[in-house]
């Protein structure tokens, strides 16, 4: 990994295997995930790192809006905002916390605390993310893990385990079930999958992960595609064919978290 992020609070946790987790406390967010002796994350060579801006590629967290659905900034505040190591008793664990804060505040006049735990694992990059409410008051939110994989050719490569599910077309505007064992990923896509219950399949040229969710009823796929990337200004010059976006997600329908509850979900990357 390049040194552009090196003043954002970075952690490292690595094994004797050689797999290896880089994250940021700014935005909460993984950087890269080495395994296999390979990196299984897109980071745009073009991506903004001064601390004020999101950051293209890895894992963003998305709360408590996803995408452009309400008021807040796209994708909420949680990736712009800085956040607090915790102590973890698993040496592979890094273990970080938001809270309300001015700023958040000022956007959003709720009290909660995100909590989120990067477990690195033999063959494996595990995220939970637990999301409380300390407050008052009830609210609801929508979100996600907005993961960037890396792949070597997207038009390659396919997703498995969607077929049969209801999705949501973001550029269509359209709803239907999903037909065909994978999307066709030549194309771009930005597609809402709702009612995920097994595990996806991603396969092609060193592509290859099993994508495990747990809590998230929904999976986003997105990919803008070469000519809609250009305009893009952090992504660079054909880069959209590197990466696919499979995003654990919470879309469709807001959750509502109750003063004093918490909503818990996750993510498992996992080599075959």
């Amino acid at each position: 990994m390049d040194r552009r992020f090196d003043h954002l609070g970075l952690m490292v946790r690595e094994l004797d295997d050689g797999s290896r987790v880089v994250v940021s406390r700014y935005g909460g967010h993984v950087l890269s995930w080495t395994a296999g002796g390979r990196e299984r994350l897109y980071l745009s060579g073009s991506a903004v790192a001064d601390g004020r801006q999101p950051i293209r590629g890895g894992v963003p967290v998305c709360f408590p809006q996803f995408a452009s659905r309400g008021a807040l900034p796209k994708h909420g505040f949680a990736r712009t905002s800085v956040w607090s190591e915790l102590p973890s008793a698993d040496a592979g664990t890094i273990h970080l916390q938001l809270v309300e804060n001015e700023q958040s505040l000022r956007l959003w006049p709720h009290a909660f605390a995100l909590d989120l735990q990067v477990a690195l694992q033999p063959q494996a990059l595990r995220m939970d993310l637990e999301i409380r409410n300390t407050g008052s008051q009830p609210w609801s939110f929508t979100g996600a893990l907005h993961t960037y994989l890396r792949v070597d050719d997207v038009g390659a490569t396919r997703l498995l385990g969607l077929q049969g599910l209801r999705l949501e077309d973001a550029l269509r505007h359209e709803f239907s079930t999903a037909a065909g064992e994978s999307p066709d990923l030549s194309r771009p896509i930005d597609s809402v999958y709702h009612g995920i219950t097994a595990p996806l399949e991603l396969q092609g040229p060193g592509a290859s992960l099993r994508i495990e969710q747990d809590g998230f009823a929904d999976a986003v796929v997105w990919n803008p595609g070469d000519e809609a990337a250009a305009a893009i200004g952090d992504i660079g010059p054909g880069e959209a064919r590197r990466f696919l976006c499979v995003e654990a997600a919470q879309v469709q329908t807001p959750v509502l978290v109750e003063p004093g509850q918490a909503w818990s979900g996750s993510q498992v990357l996992r080599l075959p």
